[in-house]
């Protein structure tokens, strides 16, 4: 139930402040509110959800399996979609925009969020906990790429092919590729961490 109260605070608390303009953002437009939906989830599973998830499965099947910890993650991220229908719904109606077209874009929330949770379930399987390294190569994917380019283009007067696309928050916006990327990488990422064989201590 802490997880589920933690995600309707955090999205509640993101959309209250930039649509009541308690944050001064220019840029905002009501349109925009469907976008700024998907970037808070994001928010929550690729920074928060992580934190929360060892417990979660652990709570809910203490004897541990690969297969039961998948199921466990698949009704967790069911119910965090049902839980953020409502809001989608509103923000679909605040931004004039048909409700298909916005719940269309819970579909790269619902990858990544599929790719975090095996992570955790294979994670549980090895016995190991690669959260440390997940973080870097988090940071690293949404900030480092983007400040690297940055630096490129200014600097050297770089003109390749946007890096920004790398980032998670950055690809809803970019949209098409870079978001299918993405979530290809983060469910690649899990099925080699889940066939990744166990230490012979945890077998025996």
């Amino acid at each position: 139930m802490v997880v589920y109260l933690i995600w309707l605070g955090l999205l509640s608390f993101v959309l209250g402040c930039v649509a009541s303009e308690v944050l001064p953002l220019a840029w905002f437009t009501p349109s925009l509110l469907p976008t700024v939906l998907v970037e808070a989830e994001l928010a929550f599973l690729l920074v928060v959800w992580p934190l929360l998830l060892p417990k979660v499965l652990s709570e809910a099947n203490p004897e541990g399996g690969l297969l039961r910890d998948v199921r466990t993650v698949a009704l967790q991220i069911a119910a965090l979609a049902i839980f953020a229908l409502p809001l989608g719904l509103l923000c679909a109606a605040a931004a004039d925009a048909r409700a298909g077209a916005c719940l269309a874009m819970q579909a790269f929330p619902a990858g990544i969020a599929a790719g975090v949770g095996m992570l955790a379930a294979a994670a549980r399987r090895t016995g190991r906990d690669p959260r440390r390294v997940y973080y870097l190569a988090l940071l690293a994917l949404s900030a480092g790429i983007p400040l690297a380019e940055f630096v490129l283009r200014e600097v050297a007067s770089w003109r390749g092919p946007s890096l920004a696309a790398c980032s998670p928050f950055y690809a809803p916006i970019a949209g098409g590729a870079p978001a299918a990327a993405l979530v290809g990488l983060f469910l690649l990422s899990a099925a080699v961490c889940a066939l990744w064989p166990q230490p012979s201590s945890s077998r025996s």
